[in-house]
């Protein structure tokens, strides 16, 4: 078993791109009381050396086995290519290091498994980075959740819907369905617009990658999407494109609707998917535990053109409607804030709105200063790669929404697909 390392907590990266460069390098070196980059590795050595130069690391790696069996490295930080998730994770685990992964976890159940058995067997901390869960306005927004009873339900019932000739090919509209009594959004405009204003003025290198990573990075996507989607279901486009999607972006909305919501929903009702699967919505449907009665969350995301950063979760109460609004993340100290729409119970008949912005230390500052005392103190983090047995052997995993919620969603598209009424 690994002992749990003194501070400051020395780190490795693995993947010196765009968000290395742009959040996780400048935000580790504004803590130098808790972090030392000591190493950075990347396909493109040119982008190692350019990263080890700008922010001061002092070993630039030609591979990632070297990174992970240095001696003055604590902790692994992985941010590459999705689809190398799993293989990193598992290398740097087996070599006694504890592990952050840039979300997604993984993109296969059998990667998640493989990370977890490792995980084990090494007696180290894994984590996956999802930076939105470890703001202070979240904790402060599940609180006023919780406080302000259950979360608003149809009273009169379910609505009967049926399809009708205009509907799309890409369309489901489900037997029955409740009126949403919760809003989970994450319509973004391009990542670039944001970068471009964030000051760090990253460089891409792209020149000296060795040949044939970029046929190995496809052959193994293709792998993978077979994997989780089944072989007839990852020929679709649009069904891979979705899939693609909610591993990003949307896997944030997930993880924040399964903490809000206290785990996952009971069904996906109803689900809608562009063509190129960029844009996705969805009805989710969960119970009120223990309150009666039960409710559906509408969840949508998507990537647009427009320099607009649209992003939040919204709950309906019967008398407080309370709002968590994020901003790009790309932009340092934008503020996480909370809108809290009610009625002022000391004037009848009036209504007030409030918001809270708890902070400005942003996402990022705040999982990797939590994440420095877990390691520190040998505790776990909420965002941990435990799979429980009820889990392991389906068609899952745990960052995406233990994750079940992608499953459904999936499910519910290839419905679409098939042309069968969910």
């Amino acid at each position: 078993m690994t002992s749990a390392p003194t501070l400051p907590i020395r780190v490795g990266i693995i993947g010196a791109g765009e968000v290395s460069q742009v959040v996780h390098l400048p935000t580790l070196q504004l803590l130098p009381h808790l972090y030392k980059v000591t190493a950075i590795t990347d396909l493109s050595l040119a982008a190692s050396k350019h990263a080890s130069s700008k922010f001061g690391v002092p070993q630039a790696c030609a591979t990632v086995d070297e990174l992970v069996k240095l001696q003055n490295v604590d902790l692994v930080l992985i941010a590459s290519a999705d689809e190398y998730h799993g293989d990193h994770a598992v290398a740097a685990i087996n070599a006694g290091k504890h592990v952050f992964i840039e979300k997604p976890l993984c993109l296969t159940r059998q990667d998640a498994e493989r990370i977890q058995d490792a995980e084990q067997k090494a007696g180290v901390q894994v984590n996956v980075a999802y930076m939105r869960r470890y703001a202070p306005a979240f904790e402060i927004f599940k609180q006023l959740v919780a406080e302000s009873g259950p979360v608003q339900y149809g009273e009169g019932g379910t609505l009967p819907v049926m399809s009708w000739p205009m509907q799309s090919r890409h369309s489901l509209i489900c037997q029955r369905i409740r009126p949403h009594a919760a809003v989970v959004r994450d319509l973004i405009g391009p990542n670039e617009f944001f970068v471009a204003q964030s000051g760090t003025s990253p460089i891409k290198f792209v020149e000296d990658i060795p040949a044939g990573a970029a046929n190995d990075k496809k052959a193994k996507a293709e792998e993978q999407h077979q994997a989780f989607l089944g072989t007839k279901t990852a020929s679709s486009a649009h069904l891979v494109g979705a899939y693609r999607w909610l591993a990003s972006v949307g896997s944030h909305s997930l993880s924040l609707m399964r903490e809000t919501f206290g785990g996952l929903p009971d069904r996906c009702d109803a689900a809608h998917t562009t063509e190129k699967g960029d844009f996705i919505t969805a009805a989710f449907r969960y119970k009120n535990k223990g309150q009666g009665g039960g409710f559906a969350v509408s969840f949508e995301t998507g990537l647009h053109g427009v320099g607009v950063f649209d992003s939040f979760i919204e709950v309906f109460t019967p008398k407080r409607i309370i709002k968590l609004q994020y901003d790009t993340p790309f932009v340092k100290g934008l503020p996480i804030t909370i809108i809290i729409r009610e009625a002022d119970p000391a004037i009848p008949g009036s209504y007030q709105e409030r918001v809270i912005r708890p902070t400005f230390v942003d996402a990022y500052t705040s999982e990797w200063t939590v994440l420095a005392e877990a390691l520190e103190q040998d505790k776990p983090l909420k965002t941990t790669v435990a799979v429980s047995a009820s889990v392991r052997g389906r068609a899952c995993y745990p960052d995406l929404g233990e994750c079940s919620s992608l499953t459904c969603l999936c499910s519910a598209i290839h419905s679409i697909r098939a042309g069968r009424r969910a």
